[in-house]
């Protein structure tokens, strides 16, 4: 995933058999594109698995598929915690007995972050038991070719920056604070990809 404080976005890799999805797709065609940038500044690329030629420019081709409208809320994730009592790294680390349900009413609609990427897969793994299909994470290519829209791009919407609230630039004394650093899933009209997928850039 992209971050560390993340949202999830999902893919499908079978047909639906149902009329209704759990979870809204988006139908993405197969392409290519250029994936990485020739401007990338290698700082501490030395000390990272990752050679330097996956950051150059380079062409990938990327099979069709299917990913998620929006981000996986905060609900949807309660809903897989409550199914199975599974126990994220937050939860065991707090206080709290029923650390997610507490928050539920004020976290309601907002995307689920701080989740690490073992509990993302986790809720891919039970929502694909539970509905019978397929779902997983995307690989950085499929993100990358939705939310650049396979063109050569830097945002969703294009390639002119657009300042988009709230500012992450918070006091880390003050501590992250949900819903004052978190936008409400679809809540940001701009963030929206040719194909209508939402929330890819905020």
């Amino acid at each position: 995933m992209r971050r560390v404080i993340m949202a999830i976005f999902l893919l499908a890799g079978s047909i639906s058999l149902f009329a209704t999805e759990p979870v809204e797709m988006v139908f993405i065609n197969s392409g290519s594109f250029i994936m990485g940038n020739n401007d990338f500044t290698f700082r501490d690329v030395e000390v990272s698995s990752v050679p330097q030629r996956s950051y150059k420019e380079h062409e990938v081709n990327v099979s069709s598929f299917r990913i998620s409208k929006y981000e996986i809320t905060y609900d949807d994730f309660v809903q897989f915690i409550n199914e199975t009592g599974y126990e994220t790294r937050s939860q065991q680390r707090s206080i709290l007995k029923n650390y997610w349900d507490v928050f539920l009413e004020e976290y309601s609609g907002y995307p689920v972050v701080s989740v690490s990427y073992i509990e993302a897969l986790d809720y891919c793994y039970w929502l694909s038991e539970k509905t019978g299909k397929t779902y997983r994470l995307p690989t950085e290519a499929e993100w990358e070719f939705v939310a650049t829209n396979g063109e050569y791009q830097k945002y969703p919407w294009g390639k002119e920056y657009i300042h988009i609230e709230p500012d992450m630039d918070y006091n880390i004394s003050e501590g992250f604070r949900y819903t004052e650093h978190v936008l409400p899933v679809r809540s940001i009209e701009i963030d929206i990809t040719e194909s209508g997928v939402v929330g890819l850039y905020g």
